[in-house]
């Protein structure tokens, strides 16, 4: 007879199924059948084993229920990757969006707060701080002092009386090992020794980089964290040797597909942008580590010359156009302005903004320099210099403009009264092609076709009057200087040259000499067209023609 299945029994807690399921035989086919059975009538042999019933409906349907389960997904519309990258630049440029929620004062011991003036070990535990030492706290675990250790090996003390052979550290015959010789003689070394000879070596190759150690020690402060020194005075920066190391590059995560002619880092907060003349303004966020990008903003009608932060929240964009952009960091919008009415050059690439991010001001063709409201948009008035302008600069406090033209003649105005103030000629140049002033106002530099980069000491600064000539002159370089720029607090001036390449010399001012460790013959610098150093003089950036905004950590400085 052909196959019948056994009816099925209905469950008693599944009230969907009341009647038993019958199937006819010519739609059954047992699992353990071959392809070539489908669709025969068979007749089943007394040999062969009863094949197994079929799953019923019921009993799959949990299976399928649990499928459907696995494959659910929860979206969290909060994790799109461009609103939480708008988020993190809000909170960057612009502090947290919400204020804090009301709910209970938060209490602090005494002990903890005067251990802990500037309050930046935040935590969101519980309070794990080595400074908490309060006598009446009732912590089963008590939380050692700062300078106690947390581990020590009995075999590294020199005093144990059990410490053997087997705290020897080897010598290999090296280049490396030779230097921690004292004799010849010498192939192993007590660990504590050894450490002591690793010590002495890296404060003769890196002369005071521990001084912030010792100053940490003398006003017991613990040495992890930052970096702190008993003193708010930061130490002057020594000459002749600058301790560098190369980090990921500052826009690794989106490289620009042309030349780089602006990078400039954000006066308060660790963002960085860059501008190319791929028509695109990118803003990055510099950790040293992944520099992940926040925003990117494409000109469709302007190739990028020259883009700069005008105040905390707008940057302007400028080009070989007779119009601008104003881009809100805030807003995500940009704003075409111009042509302005008073304006008529037909191109503003090269322009200087005051540090208020107020005024901006661009040269035009004759020598004529224009100063531009950026409030109002419009045309606040005129400078007018003999021959032609090639560069221009604002000074510290944003009251002076200087101008440097073709001839050499470097002019000084006072931005109050519109009248100038001085004139002086660039010693030994034919025609001033850069020109840079000093954050704290005590010097400017100017650059020239030949190469040659002169350092003078403003007359209007706080230093008082000075002579005409240069304080020093630079000739390291060897063709058109064409981007000068000073560190934050005005003891680095970095001068270079797109004509050649690794053409990039660092300035010690104070000493006026020039470092001479690097850049080396390995960096790979390129034909550099940007640079600048970050607020707190910890980071330089150089913008390249390949696209790449290379990144370098100055050790001296502590704050980015």
């Amino acid at each position: 007879p052909p196959f019948s299945p056994k009816p099925t029994q209905p469950n008693p807690t599944d009230n969907r199924l009341h009647t038993p399921i019958h199937f006819p035989a010519h739609t059954i086919v047992p699992h353990n059948q071959p392809r070539r059975m489908v669709g025969r009538h068979t007749s089943s042999s007394p040999t062969s084993p009863a094949p197994p019933p079929p799953a019923s409906p019921a009993a799959s349907a949990p299976r399928r229920k649990k499928k459907r389960q696995k494959t659910a997904k929860t979206v969290d519309p909060s994790a799109h990757p461009a609103s939480a990258e708008e988020h993190e630049l809000a909170a960057l440029v612009f502090g947290p969006p919400h204020p804090t929620p009301p709910g209970p004062a938060l209490t602090t011991s005494p002990t903890t707060a005067a251990s802990s003036p500037n309050n930046n070990n935040a935590s969101d535990g519980p309070d794990d701080s080595p400074n908490n030492n309060n006598p009446d706290d009732s912590s089963p675990h008590p939380t050692p002092p700062a300078s106690a250790s947390a581990w020590i090996d009995d075999a590294d003390q020199p005093d144990q009386p059990h410490q053997t052979a087997a705290a020897l550290v080897s010598l290999p015959p090296t280049s490396r090992s030779r230097k921690l010789r004292e004799s010849e003689s010498e192939a192993a070394l007590p660990a504590h020794e050894y450490e002591r000879r690793l010590r002495r070596q890296y404060e003769r190759m890196h002369p005071g980089a521990t001084a912030w150690a010792a100053a940490a020690a003398h006003t017991n402060q613990p040495t992890a964290g930052p970096r702190t020194t008993a003193s708010t005075t930061p130490s002057p920066l020594p000459p002749s040797r600058l301790e560098v190391t190369r980090l990921r590059d500052a826009n690794a995560a989106d490289p620009a597909d042309a030349v780089l002619r602006s990078v400039e880092f954000h006066p308060s907060s660790p963002l960085l942008l860059t501008a190319s003349l791929d028509r695109t303004l990118r803003l990055f966020r510099v950790d040293g580590a992944s520099n992940p990008k926040l925003q990117g903003v494409h000109f469709e009608d302007m190739p990028i010359s020259r883009a700069a932060f005008a105040g905390s929240t707008h940057v302007v964009c400028s080009g070989r156009r007779p119009f601008f952009y104003v881009y809100d960091m805030q807003a995500a919008a940009a704003e075409r302005v111009g042509p302005v009415a008073g304006v008529t050059d037909r191109s503003l690439e090269t322009f200087a903004l005051s540090r208020d991010g107020r005024t901006m001001a661009t040269l035009g063709s004759g020598g004529v320099v224009n100063l531009l409201n950026l409030r109002t948009r419009s045309l606040a008035g005129s400078l007018r210099m003999s021959g032609t302008a090639r560069s221009l600069c604002f000074s510290a406090d944003g009251e002076r403009l200087m101008a440097a033209g073709g001839d050499g003649a470097v002019l000084t105005w006072d931005l109050r009264t519109r009248r100038v103030l001085g004139r002086a000629v660039d010693e030994g140049s034919s025609g001033a092609t850069a020109l840079a002033a000093s954050p704290d106002g005590a010097h400017y530099a100017t650059g020239g076709e030949a190469g040659v980069v002169n350092l003078y000491e403003d007359p209007y600064g706080p230093g008082g009057a000075a002579g005409p000539a240069p304080a020093r002159s630079f000739m390291n370089l060897t063709t058109t200087v064409d981007t000068l720029a000073f560190s934050a607090d005005g003891s680095v001036l970095a001068c270079a040259s797109r004509m050649k390449k690794d053409a990039l010399r660092l300035v010690h001012v104070p000493t006026r000499t020039v470092f001479s460790n690097w850049p080396t013959s390995r960096s790979p610098l390129q034909f550099v067209h940007s640079c600048a150093f970050s607020p707190g003089g910890a980071y330089f950036a150089v913008g390249n023609a390949r696209g790449r905004a290379l990144l370098y950590r100055l050790h001296h400085y502590d704050a980015a």
